[in-house]
């Protein structure tokens, strides 16, 4: 069908043509998906680009009555289904990739429309003034519409507008770089980035890892670090991350964040190796020795390491991230339990309790369930039975079975149990600290005064 054709008829044919077209690609437009499912991506692309030829042409002759605006709509909603079914289906396959790419130059449909005008390159040539080299450029491909090109040919041929033209300029030179190897490639490293985005905190890993700005790199460097090789990987781990928000009812904690300190935490583990394993039934033994490190709070934080390593023990200090209420994580990597801590709260008390609590879950529970993971927040934990477990082995790590609640008792003023907790802390050989920590604790659950956590406060000492 060509514009020449329509002419000498009366407009009185347009909606038997408008009709007959739309019924005719309604039916190929079914046709289009059964061959989808066999594969015949050829049939389809052949006939994808016969019809949009046919529709465009139809489209520029009925949109320009009103009594057809139903039907150019109609048309309209079809041009859509196609191009949606062209960059739907036919996209996917590389070699018909290339093949819509090199079929929509509007030079070729340019040609088209000269013939319905029963007009020569020359003849376009002289009418628009540039030179017929030009012109068979355009047609043959190898030159491209400009916008000066495309309002002269508006001008010469009425049917087809400016605008349209350079759209279809615009759709051949995005299709071209869609096809071009290094743009897709790029294009799959920024999905592939953007997806990460999801799961960590990017400009944290960048610094961790001194990254530079190459996208690339920086990828294959997160994923290396990692150990993973698709960041689909990540899922399992973010799900698992927000089954604890869901367990512990936080709502103050960023899971990016959060899943970004665990996977460095982990790949740090990873990374230490110890010359032997560790052996539960020497726990008596390092618990004493830790509480003469607490009591005596000199560089605490190596004697703590070196002691636990000795034990067959990983230890860690990973700061936390912003929004990321954790004291400390326990779990099992490779041959050794590991215990890595934020240092959320820079007090001694603090440090060996989140310490002793996850040596609780080491000897109650990952000595025999590897594959679990703990993380706590020491200040938030929900009742739950393996919480309680290691609340109760820290407690009597630290207490070594003095009655301190009998003690506790004692104390008729507690702003003025600065003598009385000291006495308790030197004849026990607990770190000061500790036991004022945890007579503020009793306060509070005892209701002895508004304000526990102001009693003795200048007792607290920080990590050594």
């Amino acid at each position: 069908m060509s514009c020449s054709l329509y002419r000498p008829f009366s407009i009185n044919i347009f909606p038997f043509l408008a009709f007959t077209s739309v019924s005719f690609l309604n039916l190929s437009a079914k046709i289009i998906y059964f061959q989808i499912e066999s594969k015949r991506i050829s049939d389809i692309f052949k006939f994808l680009t016969e019809s949009i030829s046919v529709i465009t042409i139809i489209i520029k002759i009925i949109k320009n009555d009103n009594k057809y605006n139903n039907i150019f709509a109609y048309l309209k909603y079809f041009f859509y289904l196609c191009t949606k079914i062209r960059n739907e289906s036919l996209m996917n396959d590389e070699k018909m990739y290339a093949m819509v790419g090199s079929s929509v130059h509007p030079g070729e449909i340019l040609q088209s429309v000269l013939e319905d005008y029963a007009m020569s390159q020359k003849d376009l040539a002289v009418a628009i003034g540039k030179p017929s080299p030009i012109v068979n450029d355009i047609i043959k491909g190898k030159r491209n519409i400009n916008p000066e090109f495309a309002v002269l040919l508006e001008a010469v041929l009425p049917d087809i507008s400016a605008a349209d033209w350079m759209s279809m300029q615009n759709q051949y030179d995005i299709s071209n770089l869609h096809r071009q190897k290094e743009i897709q490639q790029q294009k799959d490293l920024i999905e592939q980035w953007n997806i990460l985005k999801g799961y960590l905190n990017l400009n944290y890993m960048k610094k961790k890892l001194r990254l530079a700005d190459d996208l690339s790199q920086s990828l294959d460097a997160i994923l290396g670090y990692l150990g993973i090789s698709e960041v689909q990987e990540l899922e399992e781990k973010q799900q698992s991350v927000m089954g604890y928000f869901k367990k512990s009812e936080k709502s103050n904690t960023d899971p990016i964040n959060l899943l970004t300190w665990l996977c460095v935490v982990r790949h740090r583990s990873d990374e230490q190796i110890l010359d032997k394993g560790f052996d539960i039934d020497k726990i008596d033994n390092l618990l004493s020795e830790l509480n003469e490190i607490f009591y005596a709070n000199i560089q605490v934080e190596k004697m703590a390491t070196n002691l636990l390593n000795s034990y067959g023990i990983k230890f860690l200090v990973e700061k936390k991230l912003d929004k990321m209420a954790v004291d400390g994580v326990s779990f099992w990597s490779g041959d050794n339990p590991t215990i890595v801590m934020t240092e959320r709260m820079n007090r001694i008390d603090n440090f060996a309790f989140v310490l002793c609590h996850e040596l609780g879950h080491i000897v109650k529970h990952l000595y025999v369930e590897k594959d679990r993971e703990f993380l706590d927040d020491i200040n938030g934990l929900k009742e739950d039975k393996r919480e309680d477990e290691a609340n109760k082995f820290a407690e009597d790590a630290l207490w070594k079975g003095f009655a301190k609640d009998i003690a506790f008792g004692k104390i008729r003023v507690p702003f003025a149990a600065s003598r009385f907790l000291q006495q308790i802390a030197a004849e026990q050989r607990i770190n000061i600290s500790i036991v004022v920590g945890q007579y503020q604790h009793y306060c509070e659950n005892y209701n002895k005064t508004n304000s526990p956590y102001a009693i003795c406060r200048n007792l607290i000492q920080k990590i050594g």
